[in-house]
């Protein structure tokens, strides 16, 4: 389940298939696991893109990042 509501951030780490992401709202960080990215292909992403993503609980009962979407700058 998660809050609705898309957060907006930036990606701190990203290795081996997880990795955190900077919550710009909260300032807080929060676990991403790559089958959480909405991409084609090879799921990836590097420290500084910009993201959006929900929030929800994982299966350890702990927050996590859910459909979240690198934003392409124009």
């Amino acid at each position: 389940m998660s809050d609705e509501k898309r957060h907006n951030g930036e990606v701190i780490s990203f290795e081996y298939g997880w990795g955190f992401l900077l919550d710009y709202d909260t300032q807080e960080s929060i676990f991403v696991h790559h089958t959480q990215i909405d991409q084609e292909g090879f799921r990836v992403l590097y420290p500084l893109d910009k993201v959006s993503f929900l929030i929800g609980v994982g299966n350890n009962g702990k927050s996590q990042a859910l459909n979240v979407v690198v934003e392409v700058e124009p």
